[in-house]
This record gives structure tokens, C-alpha cells and sequence, in this order.
């Protein structure tokens, strides 16, 4: 991959196979149904992905560090080869000379990435021979072509280096940029031997590396401040990436199942209260059970408001909450919304159901097991709220016995 850019068949060959094993596990032969596109999963977590790696992408960034191999020059292995066979008598820091001729499968996978690769370089003018004035990046960082657009086109030499330019004594009006109006006064009585930098703008120390150019090409503009949120959670990954999918609304309810004409019980109803119709936000916030939960943890904590939705929960409901409280109830959260899905498959699949006390004593064992398992750090912030969680379990266990008891006193009606 870091040599030649593979064929567009070989990457789709690769991602069926990983993109049937994430949704179907080992049995690549029964495919399940792909709940999201494989191109969004591949973006970062901050633009709302899971940060799968993105072959094609990749494939690029290994490329472009020939690029950087280049234009840095020097000695190293295959320097000379390169030169003779793709630069002749040209100069190799510049990246502008256009190709001609017959050119190698290898030359002609890195040419691809050129064009992103020469964005994020920039160079330090220092003896102002080896950085071209209109193309090159050396304004702040941005090309004097992008700056003053009109000048450009009307240059007669648009390759032209920086010192050609200024030695024929032009006027550019450098008036917004103190620094480069300084450098260019001061510049003739440079030395014109010394050679002038180059750095990559995507890392603080101005060297290339594979991943900042891999993080700008895959880099599709968007950004999403929950994703960061909901799969960094001090539990499990599998319960991560769920309440990821319930967040976008990607979890097979009765509703999503009708939407993709596979609903098999032909019916939309929710298995949990049987009077709305089963969508995610019903299931998980609105439904009578889920609201019995709810309400549960809501009023041991303290808060009297319950989520309306999906997005409200981890949204507006979420941030109202202290600082103190937020790690459990990041964590309540994902427990919740796991341990409803797992009873609502219960009637469809082993025709089985259980009370929302139950649900509850199941929510709690879950959250606990997870505190217990959490670093000593992030324990001793969740002592309190754990405390609680202990003391609500006894009470549940204490209120089933008494029922429990009461209903042996109860005759049934072959006694009476």
C-alpha cells in the first residue's frame, strides 16, 4: 500500500469482507442486514463515525510520504532514481512542473495525491531560489496566487521563484501581511544560495506523518459533538456502539424493520406496552415500561424531568446534570437503554417478560459491575452515586420479599 495505489476492486474486495464480518460475525455466508453505510462508518469519531479505517484514504496518506521525500531532498535510498527517471535536469522541490511521456504505474499512483499534498506545505523563504512566488504557500501560510487571484492571471511567468519576481522590481501590495512586506525589503540583500524551508502545516512540529494527512483526507467537513460522547463510555464496546445506533435511530425496532419491508410479524406495535407504534425514541424513552425506569432513577437522584427522546437525552437532558453526577448517569444511560432492548427481544424471541422492578435490579447489578471494574481514579468520584445505587438495591430486594409474602397469604381458589 505504501508503494503502489491499489485498484479500485482490491479495496472493494477488502471492505465486503470487513463490512460482512462487523454486521454477521464468522458467518460470512448468512449476511445480516447493514444498519449504516460503510462511508460514514469510516469517518472519525468527531465527524460522527467509529473510525474504521478507511482503505482507499489510506492507501493515499502512505503515498504522499513520497512527496515529502522528495521535495526535502538529500541523500537517502532511490533519491537518484527518482531524479533521473521522473525530474531530468528540474529541480524536485518543485512540485508545479507538469509530466510528460511515459510514466510508471508507481508515478503515476503518487501524481493522484499531489494535488492534496501541495496544500499542506508551506515554505519559509530564506534565500528565495527553491520557492515558486505565486504557487507555493509562503504568505501566511497561503499561495500568493489564492491571495491576489487578478495579479495572477495577468503574470507572465507564473512559475516564477520568488527572487525572479522581486529582482524584476514589481510592485505587490504585501500591505496586509507586515511580516512578508518586511522580509521583501530586506530580501535582496539575502544570500541567494540559501535554501529555503519547507514544512507540513498539519503537525506542530512541521514534519510529515501519515496520520495528519490520513485525518485531512478523510476529513469529509462534518462534525458531530455526541459521537465523541456516546463511544467513550466506561463500559463495554459492544454497549457503546449500541447506544450509538439507538442515537442515530439505526436499531431494528418493529418501526425501522417495517421501513425496510422486513418486518416478519407484520406488525408495529410495541411488544412492551402494546398501545404505540415501536419506534426508538417510543421504546427506549417513551414507553409506559421505560418510563417506570426512568422515573425510577430520576427521582433517586434527584431530578424530577425525564428525556423526551433520543436526542434530548443525550443532548439538553444530559448537560443539565452536575458535574459530580455526570459519569454515572453516562453510565446509567447506556444501561438503561441496553437492558429495555435486551427485555423487549425477550417476549419476540424466548416468550418471556419481566416486571420494571426487574428490569431495575438488572439496570443496577449492570452499572455497579461496571463501577467496580472502573480505574481507582475515576471509583472514588463514583463512591457516592454507587452508594445510593447499593442502598436502592436492598430496597428493591426488601419490597419484592414483602410482596412475595403476601401473595403466600393470599388462598388461591382451590383452597377456598
Amino acid at each position: 500500500m505504501s508503494l503502489f495505489k491499489l485498484p479500485r476492486w482490491v479495496i472493494k474486495s477488502i471492505d465486503k469482507i470487513m463490512r460482512d464480518f462487523l454486521w454477521s460475525g464468522p458467518d460470512l455466508h448468512h449476511p445480516k442486514i447493514r444498519l449504516v453505510s460503510w462511508a460514514r462508518l469510516c469517518r472519525s469519531r468527531e465527524q460522527g463515525g467509529w473510525n474504521i479505517l478507511n482503505l482507499e484514504v489510506f492507501n493515499n496518506a502512505l503515498l504522499g510520504k513520497w512527496w515529502w521525500k522528495i521535495i526535502l531532498g538529500g541523500r537517502w535510498c532511490g533519491g537518484e532514481i527518482f531524479r533521473e527517471n521522473y525530474f531530468g535536469s528540474r529541480p524536485t522541490w518543485n512540485l508545479y512542473h507538469k509530466q510528460y511521456g511515459r510514466r510508471s504505474v508507481f508515478w503515476n499512483g503518487i501524481l493522484k495525491v499531489l494535488p492534496a499534498f501541495r496544500k499542506n506545505i508551506s515554505s519559509s523563504v530564506k534565500g528565495g531560489s527553491s520557492t515558486l512566488f505565486w504557487l507555493d504557500n509562503w504568505v501566511e501560510g497561503r499561495a500568493p496566487a489564492d491571495i491576489w487571484p487578478h495579479l495572477f492571471e495577468s503574470s507572465r511567468d507564473k512559475e516564477g521563484t520568488v527572487r525572479d519576481l522581486l529582482n524584476m522590481e514589481l510592485a505587490f501590495p504585501f500591505g496586509d501581511f507586515p511580516r512578508e512586506g518586511s522580509l521583501i525589503t530586506t530580501f535582496r540583500l539575502q544570500n541567494s544560495t540559501i535554501k529555503d524551508g519547507r514544512h507540513w502545516k498539519l503537525s506542530s512540529n512541521g514534519m510529515f506523518s501519515v496520520k495528519s494527512f490520513y485525518q485531512f483526507l478523510n476529513d469529509g467537513g462534518l462534525h458531530c459533538r455526541r459521537t465523541p460522547s456516546i463511544l467513550k463510555g466506561g463500559c463495554t464496546r459492544k454497549v457503546n456502539l449500541f447506544n450509538w445506533l439507538t442515537w442515530d435511530n439505526k436499531i431494528l425496532t418493529l418501526q425501522n424493520l417495517a421501513d425496510r419491508r422486513c418486518n416478519v410479524l407484520h406488525d408495529i406495535t410495541c411488544v412492551m406496552c402494546h398501545a404505540e407504534v415501536e419506534s426508538a425514541d417510543h421504546l427506549l424513552t417513551q414507553c409506559s415500561m421505560a418510563s417506570q425506569i426512568w422515573g425510577f432513577f430520576c427521582q433517586l437522584f434527584g431530578d424530577h424531568r425525564r428525556p423526551n427522546s433520543l436526542l434530548d437525552m443525550w443532548g439538553n437532558w444530559r448537560s443539565q446534570f452536575n458535574k459530580s453526577l455526570i459519569s454515572c448517569w453516562d453510565l446509567l444511560l447506556r444501561a438503561v437503554t441496553w437492558n429495555i432492548w435486551l427485555e423487549r427481544n425477550a417476549p419476540i424471541f424466548d416468550c418471556a417478560c419481566s416486571s420494571a422492578t426487574s428490569i431495575i435490579i438488572k439496570i443496577i447489578h449492570l452499572v455497579l459491575m461496571w463501577i467496580n471494574a472502573a480505574p481507582d481514579s475515576k471509583k472514588a468520584k463514583l463512591e457516592e452515586p454507587s452508594g445510593k445505587l447499593r442502598r436502592s438495591l436492598d430496597f428493591l430486594f426488601s419490597h419484592d420479599l414483602e410482596q412475595g409474602a403476601q401473595s403466600d397469604l393470599v388462598p388461591s381458589q382451590s383452597e377456598g
